[in-house]
């Protein structure tokens, strides 16, 4: 870590972190290299930690496992967020077994609490070991540059602790205090609605002024944790080629909206499958498709092939168009060769398949069509998007959905 950067102690953390004058510390040990306790975050009652790297160089022992596991068990029984802020360089090596053990039992209180209560961990400095599984067991992890996992695929990036610790606090605002609490809906400001032919122009057209959180953005992915007309929302923007490693984020944010119930929304743009990871857009697929949460997915322009059916189609409650967009199969160049076949022969093959696939489209895979034909739920144009988006998740907002009975899918 570069210790240039390191600009705050671990109370400071925690006081900035929480409202002001709301912070209560909890079992206080002399021993111990952690600080923990309560407070409120927004008004929200939340647990956290702070590692102290100033005392001990930070290394965890005994008396600090045991002040951590005693904070998971506080917020199990209440009901609250838990966020740990993580600078340590690992346990101490003179208590090896005893590390291990309370380490193991530090891993399945987190895993164990999973998906019931929001966790959030902050990395402000060194993180390595076994401290980094912890972190990244987390609903998500934000990083301050200069620390141990900033290179690494976490889920937003801070050039300073401040800006770290302001993000913490917003995705908290944005999320519920556990998995049975309702969400709050927000006061919000629309942005000046400007027309334009760039896909992911959308992303922040939809999202309210001033409530964006973007998650993994330098992954080759596009998300943002924000509000739509107040509601918080997980935006995603699935647009031209996915990666592999895209779509194993994509499920990774679509399994922490449905956890929390909070609405999915996802815009498709010429999105593209690798062939070459079938497994993994599977795996992608499968998870939209048994999310239980509200999902609304936007078609902008092209939507075709797995991406169309397996996500679009099979994950949404409701599926939007623009009115330009084309909704196919197959690629329509491929699909009105295989069906106007008779019509391409000649010298001007090449003018005759455009012609043949404007007739394919016009026939089969207009927006119009798609909608009259029940593919798609509505069709609109671009500035009443946002509107039309608010009106059904506004629609879903009581959406309660069961399941078949099963220990997990595979």
């Amino acid at each position: 870590m570069n210790t240039e950067k390191k600009t705050l102690s671990a109370a400071q953390r925690l006081t900035a972190l929480f409202d002001e004058n709301s912070f209560t510390e909890l079992f206080l040990s002399a021993k111990s290299s952690v600080i923990v306790g309560k407070g409120t975050v927004l008004g929200k009652t939340v647990y956290a930690f702070s590692q102290n790297a100033e005392n001990q160089n930070g290394a965890i022992g005994k008396g600090s496992y045991e002040k951590i596991k005693a904070l998971y068990d506080l917020a199990y029984k209440t009901g609250d967020p838990v966020v740990g802020i993580y600078d340590s360089f690992g346990a101490k090596v003179e208590e090896t077994e005893e590390s291990l053990r309370a380490m193991a039992e530090i891993y399945k209180k987190i895993g164990s609490l999973s998906g019931v209560i929001p966790q959030i961990a902050l990395v402000s400095g060194s993180c390595m070991g076994s401290m980094a599984i912890a972190a990244f067991s987390a609903d998500l992890v934000v990083a301050v540059k200069g620390s141990d996992l900033y290179e690494k695929e976490v889920s937003y990036k801070a050039e300073t602790e401040e800006e770290a610790i302001e993000t913490v606090r917003s995705i908290l605002d944005k999320l519920p205090s556990n998995n049975l609490s309702d969400g709050d809906i927000f006061e919000w400001t629309d942005k000046a609605f400007s027309a334009t032919d760039n896909a992911a122009d959308y992303m922040s057209l939809i999202a309210d002024e001033f409530s964006s959180t973007p998650l993994y953005a330098d992954c080759g992915v596009s998300a943002d944790f924000c509000t739509i007309k107040g509601t918080p929302a997980m935006l995603l923007g699935l647009f031209g080629d996915i990666s592999a490693k895209a779509a194993n984020i994509y499920s990774r944010l679509i399994r922490l909206a449905d956890a929390y119930s909070l609405p999915i929304v996802t815009l498709v743009s010429e999105a593209l499958a690798e062939e070459d990871n079938m497994q993994i857009y599977a795996d992608l697929y499968k998870t939209i498709s048994s999310a239980t949460c509200p999902s609304v997915s936007v078609v902008l322009d092209k939507a075709y092939g797995s991406v169309l059916s397996g996500y679009v189609l099979s994950g949404s409650d409701f599926t939007i168009a623009l009115s330009s967009a084309v909704i196919s199969a197959a690629k329509p160049e491929a699909a009105a060769y295989l069906i106007y076949s008779d019509e391409l022969e000649g010298d001007s093959e090449d003018e005759a398949l455009r012609a043949a696939t404007e007739k394919y489209i016009a026939e089969y895979a207009s927006a119009e069509k798609m909608c009259e034909n029940g593919l798609i739920s509505f069709v609109t144009d671009a500035a009443s998007l946002k509107m039309k988006l608010a009106d059904y998740l506004e629609v879903l907002a009581a959406k309660k959905e069961t399941t078949l009975p099963k220990k997990h899918s595979i």
